[in-house]
């Protein structure tokens, strides 16, 4: 039915007495929320943190570097420049940050490539989990994006330290990338069986 002046007069109080208190439960959450991307971000790994409609609510600062050569920023979204790269990615978002179980809303890794040359990076949209969904938790799902370039060097000088010779530490290097060893060696051009 219609409501009363008098009850509107009431909620209208209501609502004055319970705004603060959601809008500091609401920041809370969104600092709990940058909180773990930060976490993740100081243990090398760069983190975007997406709300439920798939809209970019956190960046780590190390991320940044990605944008405007292999990840977009449009309308508040993350994207790829590449179209058939953007398509895999704005899917993995929409499973990831969609409401059902955690199992179902697992997305596979995407291969996002660079504007300006080098190795393509890898996007793993991961749901984020809690006990209760709430709408307090803002943060749906994170984007952990790995870089194939990054801790190039120091990949190279632990496998040298297993005794690896420069062309294994290549072809090892090709398969870390996601390379099946085959490709690897024509990449080297040297026969699959010397690989």
């Amino acid at each position: 039915g219609s409501f009363q002046p008098s009850d509107v007069v009431r909620l209208n109080q209501l609502m004055s007495l319970i705004a603060p208190a959601a809008n500091l439960a609401l920041q809370l959450g969104l600092f709990r929320s940058r909180a773990f991307a930060d976490a993740l971000a100081a243990t090398g790994k760069d983190v975007l943190l997406l709300s439920n409609t798939g809209k970019i609510l956190h960046v780590t600062p190390s991320c940044e570097r990605h944008f405007n050569n292999a990840l977009v920023f449009r309308n508040a979204r993350l994207h790829s420049w590449q179209a058939a790269a953007d398509r895999s990615l704005t899917v993995a978002i929409a499973r990831a940050t969609q409401r059902a179980t955690t199992v179902d809303r697992v997305a596979d890794t995407v291969v996002l490539p660079r504007q300006h040359g080098g190795a393509p990076i890898r996007a793993q949209v991961v749901p984020l989990v809690r006990a209760s969904e709430d709408i307090f938790a803002l943060a749906r799902a994170a984007v952990i994006v790995r870089d194939p370039d990054i801790g190039a060097a120091e990949t190279t000088n632990s496998l040298a330290s297993l005794g690896l010779s420069p062309a294994e530490i290549r072809l090892a290097r090709h398969v870390g990338r996601g390379a099946t060893l085959a490709s690897a060696a024509d990449r080297e051009r040297i026969t699959r069986e010397t690989a």
